[in-house]
């Protein structure tokens, strides 16, 4: 049987999707999720899956788990203009994770000196194929469960 729980990849504070501010994520274009305040300085993965893409700049990956969902973990908002500055991959494309393993390294101290917002956005982007169930909480770490996708 399929696992259907997605745990948060992150600990931190809970954020609605559109609460956050940037309207590509906010307005639901990229897909439905939430976003994390982030307490920490590592990304892991929330769930067993497999990571279909780190950007060049390593500020966002996506994941696919092995039922189909597919997930972009977004880091920062405008961080793409750091240009990977403050940011280290820990996987490649193609490779297999599991839950709660590291995938990025972020200077998040780095992004606060820069002006930029570090909110870790969460989102769904094949949504409209599965349910997908938010918990919002406040508080949250890698070991809760954020949200249910399942057919």
């Amino acid at each position: 049987m399929q696992d259907n729980r997605v745990f948060s990849p992150i600990e931190g504070k809970f954020v609605k999707l559109q609460d956050v501010n940037d309207s590509t994520f906010n307005s639901g274009l990229m897909g439905i999720g939430f976003g994390v305040y982030p307490e920490a300085s590592s990304v892991l993965s929330p769930f067993n899956g497999e990571v279909t893409m780190v950007f060049p700049t390593r500020h966002a990956i996506g994941l696919r788990r092995k039922d189909g969902v597919e997930m972009l973990i977004h880091i920062g908002i405008e961080t793409v203009n750091l240009g990977g500055k403050g940011f280290e991959a820990l996987v490649k494309s193609g490779e297999k994770v599991r839950k709660g393993q590291e995938l990025i390294e972020f200077d998040k101290e780095l992004l606060l000196n820069e002006k930029l917002d570090p909110t870790i956005i969460v989102i769904f982007t094949n949504y409209e194929n599965y349910k997908i169930t938010i918990n919002n909480q406040v508080d949250i770490s890698n070991k809760d469960v954020i949200a249910y996708a399942e057919k």
